[in-house]
Parts: structure tokens; sequence; C-alpha cells
């Protein structure tokens, strides 16, 4: 008699038919077992990809954050830069009127920024060690798990006389196993090319920000010159 036993899984339900009246030889158990094994391995990598894009987001947003302050602090800048003669701003020809710059305010905007973006360091290392250990666990070539999951069937095709699972709905249900594993993979592997992009827009923050935190440096040294120049002459 034949029957169709459906066992449930997070991944999707497993639906296979079976011959009560054929024990199931060890071989077929073994392999069974590894079918089953891969629906459990999938689905951890599924709940594992799920799991790491919210932090990477919350360093994604904090990221755009500083780039738009970073962005204020570069337009006073040009405007110091001109007014000190350290460098002529070429958007500054068609400025007209004045413009009134708090240096206080100024030199305790960049250094939050400074003191933010560090911060942003330690979320960064610990998102890189993780991401690398996942990497570790991939081979390019082989896919998420281990390929013997996928040849796992291969004996069962050829022994089918000795079966109790029917091969049919063996292969339609492999199939539709395939099918998740696809989906799984195209999640894992945007949360891997998003993660990509984060570390690639910390670093070109850090780049600049650095040239950025280096022309305030100059603005100040410039103004410190004035300034003590001034009290010279006063003297």
């Amino acid at each position: 008699m034949i029957k169709t036993i459906v066992k449930s899984h997070p991944l999707r339900d497993i639906i296979l038919d079976f011959d009560d009246a054929q024990t199931p030889p060890p071989f077929e158990q073994e392999a069974l077992a590894h079918y089953y094994k891969a629906h459990d391995l999938t689905y951890a990598l599924r709940l594992e990809a799920a799991e790491r894009i919210p932090p990477l987001r919350a360093v994604d947003a904090e990221l755009g954050d500083l780039l738009l302050r970073s962005l204020a602090i570069e337009q006073d800048l040009d405007f110091l830069e001109d007014a000190l003669g350290i460098a002529k701003s070429p958007d500054l020809d068609s400025f007209e009127g004045e413009l009134t710059i708090r240096l206080d305010d100024f030199y305790s905007m960049t250094l939050k920024h400074s003191a933010d973006l560090g911060a942003v360091y330690d979320a960064i290392s610990a998102l890189t060690e993780r991401y690398n250990a996942d990497i570790e666990k991939i081979d390019d070539e082989d896919g998420l798990i281990d390929p013997m999951y996928f040849g796992v069937l291969s004996d069962l095709y050829q022994r089918y006389e000795e079966l109790s699972v029917h091969t049919v709905s063996l292969d339609d249900d492999h199939q539709n196993f395939l099918g998740a594993y696809a989906e799984v993979e195209k999640e894992y592997f945007a949360y891997t090319d998003f993660a990509n992009l984060v570390f690639e827009k910390y670093a070109q923050l850090v780049a600049a920000s650095d040239k950025l935190y280096r022309r305030v440096e100059q603005v100040e040294a410039k103004l410190k010159e004035k300034f003590d120049g001034h009290s010279g002459e006063a003297d």
C-alpha cells in the first residue's frame, strides 16, 4: 500500500510516497537522513542571512548621516579656506552677501563627526569579523552547503527496485527543494553583497574624512597664525 507522508519543515514541507510493503534498506534511510539534513542546513542559512541584515542597515544609516554631516563641514571649510587664502573655491565666485561661521560650533561639529565615525569602527569590526567567518564556510564553486547533500540521492535512483520511497515522488520533492535552496542562496548572497557595499562605504568615508580633518587642521593653524600675529602687533 502506498502512503504519502508529509514531513513538516520550516523551509518547506517534504512530501514523499512510501510503499508500506517494502522495508527501507539502510542505504535508503541514510540517504533520506542526509536529505532532511540538507533542509536543516539550508533553513539555518536563511535565518543567518536574515539575522545579519538589520545591524548592517543600522551601520549603513549611520554612514549616510555621517556623509551628510561631512558635506556640511566641507561647505564651511570652503568659505574658511577662501577667506584665509588657503585655497580658492570656484563655488564662491558667484556668491554674494555675507556668511558668518561660528568657529566654536564649527570645531564642535568636526570633533563630534570624528568621534561618531570612530564609534562606527567598533560596529564595522564586529560585522567584518562575522562576515569573514561566514565567507570561510562558503565554497563559491560548490555552493552554500556541502555538495554531498546534492548528490546524496543519486544511488537511490539507480537502486529504485530496493526502495520503500517512490522515486517519482522523491524526484519531484527534490526539484522543489532545489528551488527553495536557490531562493535561500539569493537571500544569502544579497546579505554578502550588502555587507561588501557597507564596508566599501565605510572605507570611502574614512578616507574622505581624513582629508577633511587635515583641511580643518590647516584652517586652525592659519587662524592661530593670524591671531598670534595680531597679538604681537598689539604688544
